[in-house]
């Protein structure tokens, strides 16, 4: 990440769930940390939703930030949502 560029927070749909046809999502750090996670009626409703969590991401991240909307994780190939999967993968590792 360049000086000037603010931090990512990737908004994923992370899974359905039991109360089909409703999705999971989720609100992923760089540093693969879960900030937050939503249940939403579909993938729109569910982007709104994680998108309005300012109060969440803003503790985080005081001087801003920037929402990238990645969807389905699985089909995504943005490199720097890698990055932030496999930093998740290695603190899970360390545990």
């Amino acid at each position: 990440m360049n000086a000037t560029a603010k931090p990512k927070i990737f908004l994923v749909i992370s899974s359905t769930t039991a109360w089909a046809p409703d999705l999971a999502g989720a609100a992923i750090a760089e540093d693969g940390t879960m900030l937050a996670a939503h249940i939403s009626s579909t993938a729109e409703w569910l982007r709104a939703d994680l998108s309005r969590k300012e109060d969440i991401y803003g503790r985080r991240y005081p001087a801003g930030y920037e929402l990238v909307w990645i969807g389905d994780p699985e089909a995504s190939a943005n490199e720097d949502f890698r990055r932030a999967l496999e930093a998740a993968a290695g603190r899970r590792s360390r545990r």
